[in-house]
């Protein structure tokens, strides 16, 4: 929203500045790590990652070891000479097929090691990694990745990296172990009810609702409709089928219900304060309009897919751009429902929910669509 209250400057030499100034507020607003941590580095100042009195390291997050994960992007940059970009060294750990990687670098061993995490998700990471200073980024157009003297101590093991992890998951994770005999009977009967309904399994029901299944143990339909992707829908559908084989699994093993120990759904969140449209929305847009692709146009302005995403999603949310552009209108009911029944908000949660099957772009434009329609019935209501 800050971007909304700056002028460009005029002078085409402070272009760049501006910029990057733009960039680090809209980091700073993103952060997945210690706030007072990044003012201090900002002004050269060494932190701790966990300060405990900031809003992130208070309600939010807690550090946890993720120097093995951060090693696999570490070593990609090192694998490739330190010569490139974010998106294509994320791309390079990914196995992207959009992107041209030469066959060189596919013979790399490194190459492909990150396809199980997300982009926005390795996005984030390369974020905290800059803000650690494992990682250095150069000026100009198009900036490259560079290892820091810390950077070499994680790939040389002489140096952990402690990242923020939300402390709900953190809870499950820890003090929750799902029940994986339960597990496996659940996705067995889930396959034969796909089978019989000629859908994909993650249509019946998503691995993550499996899992909170087989971790909470929910002992009635009321107590079903505490576990994420359980709307109304789901439990007439399919709630006493699987409710039953949780039941009889409870008695074999002389266990009951744990749904109180779930954490408690949150609202989503309303918004005060209206998103702004601004210069940078504006230039995304007109690339599209002229038919760039998203990637094109990310890549055009030296952006993240996901930001551009964001652009875009700004405009499908106001009535300017239609969202069947992005995504079959068919599956945003889906969305709909696993918007509702998440836990949190953001787009992360609506993901766990609904599997591999709907990728983060089609969340996003679904999302902006449902905000369109949200707010042209409250006018209409007026």
């Amino acid at each position: 929203r800050l971007r909304a209250f700056v002028t460009v400057p005029d002078n085409p030499d402070q272009t760049e500045i501006y910029l990057r100034k733009l960039e680090q507020m809209g980091q700073y607003g993103e952060l997945l790590s210690c706030r007072r941590k990044f003012l201090l580095n900002y002004f050269d100042e060494e932190a701790d990652i966990y300060c405990g009195n900031c809003d992130v390291c208070l309600t939010r997050f807690e550090p946890v070891d993720s120097t093995e994960q951060c090693r696999t992007l570490l070593t990609a940059v090192d694998a490739l000479g330190e010569r490139y970009g974010m998106v294509y060294v994320i791309d390079f750990i990914r196995e992207s097929r959009s992107a041209k990687i030469p066959e060189t670098q596919k013979s790399l061993a490194i190459y492909g090691a990150g396809k199980d995490t997300s982009k926005e998700e390795w996005v984030l990471l390369v974020r905290d990694l800059l803000q650690q200073n494992f990682l250095t980024r150069t000026d100009g157009q198009y900036p490259v990745l560079k290892l820091t003297p810390r950077g070499r101590a994680v790939l040389e093991g002489k140096e952990k990296i402690m990242m923020a992890k939300p402390k709900e998951r953190l809870a499950i994770e820890t003090e929750l172990v799902y029940e994986p005999d339960l597990l496996r009977e659940l996705k067995a009967m889930r396959k034969l009810v796909a089978t019989k309904e000629n859908v994909a399994a993650y249509q019946v029901l998503s691995d993550a609702t499996l899992v909170e299944l087989a971790t909470y143990l929910p002992e009635d339909l009321d107590e079903m409709r505490q576990i994420s992707g359980f709307g109304e829908v789901k439990v007439a559908r399919y709630g006493a089928l699987f409710g039953q084989i949780i039941r009889t699994y409870c008695e074999a093993n002389d266990l009951t219900s744990r749904i109180q120990l779930r954490p408690a759904r949150r609202r989503r969140l309303d918004r005060r304060f209206p998103e702004q449209e601004t210069d940078t929305k504006r230039e995304s847009l007109r690339l599209f309009e002229e038919g760039l692709s998203v990637k094109e146009v990310a890549d055009t302005r030296n952006l993240a897919e996901s930001t551009i995403e964001g652009h875009l999603a700004y405009f499908v949310s106001t009535g300017r751009l239609d969202a069947s552009r992005f995504i079959d209108m068919l599956r945003i009911p889906s969305i709909q429902q696993a918007r509702d029944n998440a836990e949190r908000p953001g787009i992360s949660a609506i993901k766990e929910i609904l599997g591999d099957g709907y990728s983060y772009r089609e969340i996003r434009m679904a999302l902006a669509h449902l905000d369109y329609k949200d707010n042209r019935e409250k006018k209409y209501a007026m």
